[in-house]
């Protein structure tokens, strides 16, 4: 199951919106289960829960993609962003050129999902040995460097 299809899902489920969960659960994509998600109505308990859920559906795929943890683990601190034109709470509100060449203080996104990716890279970072990086930590950190700015 994708990241955006146990989000909407868990968020149709806790909603009560069972019709929009079982079109959700039989999306073949993630916009697809975006697009359904959208139509189901938030509620103040939802708005509560949200982030929480997201993290905990992020932590899971993190634990899963053992790269990515490690990518994590080892990324420098550095504000992580998630470019999304069209969503302002999860992303920057711009393209990925934009993001990189504005200041997180004036994006008009929210960049929720990127500062809890740069939560739980800060929850998973090694603390360096020695000064020297090694040549294996400088490809992990390249890995994520293209996502910070």
């Amino acid at each position: 199951m994708q990241k955006e299809q146990a989000y909407q899902l868990t968020k149709a489920i806790r909603t009560g919106n069972l019709v929009a969960a079982d079109k959700i659960r039989d999306a073949k994509s993630a916009l697809e289960c975006k697009l359904i998600g959208n139509t189901v109505t938030n509620t103040p308990q939802w708005r509560d829960e949200a982030d929480d859920v997201m993290e905990k559906i992020l932590c899971a795929k993190i634990d899963q993609l053992k790269e990515m943890n490690d990518i994590l683990a080892s990324s420098r601190p550095h504000t992580i962003f998630a470019h999304s034109v069209y969503d302002l709470y999860w992303g920057t509100g711009l393209d990925s050129e934009k993001t990189a060449h504005t200041t997180p203080d004036a994006w008009p996104g929210q960049n929720k999902f990127g500062k809890l990716l740069q939560c739980l890279a800060d929850k998973r970072r090694t603390k360096p040995r020695s000064v020297a990086m090694s040549r294996a930590v400088k490809t992990r950190q390249q890995g994520i460097d293209k996502y910070t700015c």
